[in-house]
């Protein structure tokens, strides 16, 4: 399990916490933020893990015009102007679908750093997307995957979020 402080197997260093799971609780780690009238839940799966035995489960009831209306995300983490980062995850749904994954200021005037758009399908797939820091950013940039545009459910695991 590759966690804060640890290196994956291509030795590049990890600070999403948790981003495989398998503490088998999303804790204070991962956050579901709901907006308008997008509804959803956030859970730990542990029967479709990507890898391991756990992966994140979240069930969008509600759906809204706007996909940032329901984020599922992680904040804490830290960006240095002018360096690189790489951000790759594992992500399927019960149905295909789109959505948005994104690196953001988690805090006013929610500076977006970059992102992509996903097209979710029902098997897993591996995602991946890199931007260069346009501030320093001590520990207020959030990791979010806004999913709010199409009632269905998604399950993420393997979140990793590196210096390249």
């Amino acid at each position: 399990a590759w966690s804060e402080g640890t290196s994956d197997p291509g030795s590049v260093m990890n600070k999403v916490i948790n981003g495989d799971f398998e503490s088998g609780t999303l804790d204070s780690d991962w956050t579901i933020e709901q907006h308008q009238a997008a509804n959803g839940t956030a859970t730990i799966d542990s029967t479709n893990a990507y890898e391991g035995t756990y992966c994140a489960k979240v069930d969008i009831t509600n759906q809204s015009a706007e996909d940032w209306h329901l984020q599922f995300y992680q904040f804490g983490l830290t960006t240095t102007l002018g360096k690189t980062y790489e951000i790759r995850f594992a992500a399927r749904a019960d149905r295909p679908r789109t959505a948005y994954a994104s690196l953001m200021k988690h805090t006013a005037p929610y500076t977006w750093y970059g992102g992509t758009l996903l097209n979710l399908d029902t098997e897993w797939q591996t995602y991946k997307f890199t931007i260069v820091a346009s501030e320093d950013n001590l520990r207020e940039a959030r990791l979010t995957t806004s999913l709010a545009n199409q009632a269905s459910t998604v399950w993420l695991d393997n979140v990793r979020f590196s210096a390249v």
